[in-house]
């Protein structure tokens, strides 16, 4: 994931991978316009550490 991105998830309130895996997918893809499979994708791979890792 790039910056701008996990600059988009932080301004949405998504600072850490497990606020990432709980976050409703529908809800978070609309708010940071991005597909929904993206997000999904993204909370299949959460295993800790920070958004910036994924």
């Amino acid at each position: 994931m790039g910056k701008a991105t996990a600059g988009k998830l932080e301004e949405a309130g998504i600072t850490s991978v497990e606020a990432l895996a709980e976050a409703d997918p529908i809800e978070l893809a609309k708010t940071i316009k991005i597909s929904v499979k993206k997000v999904k994708n993204w909370q299949t791979s959460c295993n800790g550490g920070t958004v910036e890792d994924l």
